[in-house]
């Protein structure tokens, strides 16, 4: 059920013994809005812990720097979910956990809907510019240790804020974030811009499988286990990687295909004017407008003509 802010305020204050669920593959926006989020309630004097699915990405640890585990026996008198569009995206969790979500807090205008009270801000950068409203709402006193985990998400997800999602408004709680003065910089320089040699190979062996479709409108790169194994990374090094295709000068959409096992990929895509979303629908994911993920089954080629198949679809609507 679809809730207001102040209704998902009033839920947070009513109860307590929280656990906070990311999603799998966990990137800045879920760690940092859940971490943040435990924060937040714990300064109110509420109990509360993060529980991930997937391990935390080394890149990423800073944010769980200091937070303790789930104890044993710990009985949870409330589920929440941060940047959770829909109960697959809980991972290996999703059996325990995907029907006991008491409040989704989501930017994704794809949500399911699946828990008990749902909200939604489609318009927000970030899940994290939510957990800042909602710490505003509640009465909470950040920290320097909370408004670096919010900006990080936030940072996260707008890509340093040159995805187009950035708007006056992240800008402005970015803004009041930073004064409360935490290195800035150095997140920036972590998260950005320094590369290890493994990764840098990886890059190389990925621009290898760079294609161009429809005049240049359409890119396509692929990432497979055996280009992990070559480049001595892991699935971590391939933050950034969907990127790739969309910065082609006159690509319109972007497309990244990771292998997830033998015959599964996981498609990201990036685009400047398709609603990618609508097109990952077709394929059971979703996500935002001009960043969206769905999983296609089958060997690369197949898979790869299903996507374009779908996209070109899309795309001949849209120009129509």
């Amino acid at each position: 059920m679809k809730v207001t802010l102040d209704s998902a305020c009033g839920l947070l204050r009513s109860n307590d013994n929280f656990i906070i669920l990311t999603h799998r593959a966990p990137d800045g926006d879920t760690l940092g809005s859940a971490y943040a989020l435990m924060r937040v309630l714990s300064s109110l004097g509420k109990t509360a812990y993060v529980k991930n699915c997937d391990p935390v990405p080394k890149k990423y640890a800073f944010l769980s720097d200091g937070a303790p585990g789930v104890p044993a026996g710990f009985e949870p008198g409330f589920i929440i979910a941060v940047d959770v569009a829909e109960t697959t995206m809980l991972g290996a969790l999703s059996g325990e956990y995907g029907d006991k979500v008491d409040l989704c807090i989501d930017h994704h205008i794809s949500n399911s809907d699946y828990a008990g009270s749902t909200y939604v801000d489609a318009d927000a950068a970030a899940a994290a510019e939510i957990i800042f409203e909602i710490s505003k709402k509640l009465g909470a006193a950040l920290d320097r240790e909370t408004a670096m985990r919010i900006y990080t998400a936030i940072v996260t997800d707008t890509g340093s804020f040159k995805f187009s999602n950035t708007t006056p408004r992240t800008l402005n709680i970015a803004a009041e974030l930073i004064a409360f003065g935490f290195d800035f910089n150095a997140i920036q320089r972590e998260l950005f811009d320094m590369k290890t040699p493994e990764k840098l190979c990886l890059e190389k062996l990925v621009l290898e499988t760079l294609s161009l479709y429809d005049d240049g409108q359409i890119a396509m790169i692929h990432v497979t286990d055996e280009m992990l194994r070559r480049s001595g990374t892991t699935s971590e090094d391939m933050d950034g990687l969907a990127q790739i295709p969309r910065n082609i000068e006159g690509v319109r959409v972007g497309v990244t295909m990771n292998q997830s096992g033998r015959d599964c990929w996981r498609i990201s895509m990036r685009s400047g004017d398709v609603n990618v979303s609508e097109v990952c629908k077709n394929h059971g994911g979703g996500g935002h407008p001009r960043a969206a993920g769905c999983e296609v089954a089958g060997e690369l080629p197949a898979a790869r003509e299903e996507i374009l198949s779908t996209l070109r679809r899309f795309m001949n609507e849209k120009d129509a």
